[in-house]
């Protein structure tokens, strides 16, 4: 079995993955559930989003390092790397600053809202996640600039980033 879904991207020779699109978020979803994984990735192709769907923890460290998501929809309880352990590792890297992290997950408790929160999520969504929220809240990011060409400003944003940070 696979262990991820690449929709919409090119996979260059580097083994990265680059979208076609110039002007659509991109978005990782990660879910052990391949299921509930796979559903939101559909979900997000209908919204017009790109994405990637990655099952698993380690699969998602790999997947940011190549695709540079806008945004990660990240499950909590997952075997292996949980989703806590993905956001803090996540968040140690400067050039994921700008990064927008999202706990999809069905644990809702005040004190499961404090703990994503103090794991560096920005946001947390219930599981089943209410698409009209989820959509409000993805208006509020922008794309990153891309060239017709597929190739993109990875480079100038890690750059600005680092420049920010500095």
């Amino acid at each position: 079995m696979a262990t991820s879904v690449r929709a919409n991207v090119w996979i260059l020779a580097d083994g990265c993955f680059r979208p076609k699109s110039s002007s659509r978020l991109r978005l990782l979803v990660v879910d052990d559930n391949v299921d509930a994984a796979t559903s939101m990735g559909m979900v997000l192709e209908l919204l017009g989003i790109e994405h990637m769907v990655e099952f698993s923890g380690e699969g998602a460290l790999t997947a940011v390092e190549c695709f540079h998501p806008d945004a990660v929809l990240l499950d909590i309880g997952m075997p292996g790397m949980d989703g806590y352990e993905v956001a803090r590792r996540l968040r140690t890297n400067p050039e994921n600053a700008d990064m927008t992290l999202i706990a999809v997950t069905g644990w809702s408790q005040l004190q499961d809202r404090q703990k994503t929160r103090a794991a560096g999520f920005d946001h947390h969504l219930s599981k089943l996640a209410d698409i009209g929220a989820l959509q409000s809240m993805l208006a509020t990011l922008k794309p990153v600039s891309m060239t017709s060409s597929g190739s993109n400003d990875d480079e100038r944003r890690s750059r600005d980033r680092r420049s920010a940070t500095n």
